[in-house]
């Protein structure tokens, strides 16, 4: 799934930066390990549920460009 940020209250992501869904979880489960383990198993996940998790936590603004 292909995103494009448009806005991040965090301030991590440029407006308008396209990127991997794949990129984005990544990058969350890169900020939440604890003692190398993710916190959160993403197993039975569809990806617009993890989409929507990792927007939430994080306050961005998105839209999905390919599915």
């Amino acid at each position: 799934m292909e995103i494009k940020i448009l806005n991040d209250y965090g301030e991590v992501y440029e407006s308008g930066t396209i990127m991997e869904l794949e990129t984005l979880k990544t990058d969350y489960e890169d900020a939440t390990w604890t003692d190398n383990e993710s916190t959160i198993a993403w197993d039975g996940w569809s990806e617009n549920e993890i989409l929507d998790f990792i927007a939430d936590a994080w306050g961005i603004d998105y839209e999905i460009l390919k599915q």
